[in-house]
């Protein structure tokens, strides 16, 4: 994000005067299956960060680690040309994420 003048917000930036902290959450679906990350802050740091991937929370040990399970899932490619490991369908398959 970026505010006035080009340069990046802060965390002490999107954390209204009068709370604590602020929240933010994305849900959808990719590739068939649902997923949420949530993103919690406050003025001086992140609070929280966790992701959930077809109601299973695949949140890491640390912001750093659920980050990179984030991109793990962004860039799975949901379309499986041979017999899927997982859960064993072929072709596209429903599960990914798995």
């Amino acid at each position: 994000m970026e505010g006035a003048g080009g340069r990046s917000l802060t965390a002490a930036d999107v954390v209204n005067d009068a709370a604590r902290s602020a929240r933010a959450r994305v849900e959808g679906t990719v590739g068939g299956a649902r997923f949420a990350v949530e993103r919690v802050t406050r003025r001086k740091a992140l609070a929280r960060l966790t992701l959930e991937v077809d109601g299973e929370d695949r949140t890491g040990a640390d912001a750093r680690l659920t980050q990179v399970a984030c991109l793990g899932a962004a860039l799975r490619v949901p379309d499986v040309s041979h017999a899927c490991k997982k859960c064993g369908c072929s072709g596209r398959c429903p599960r990914p994420y798995l």
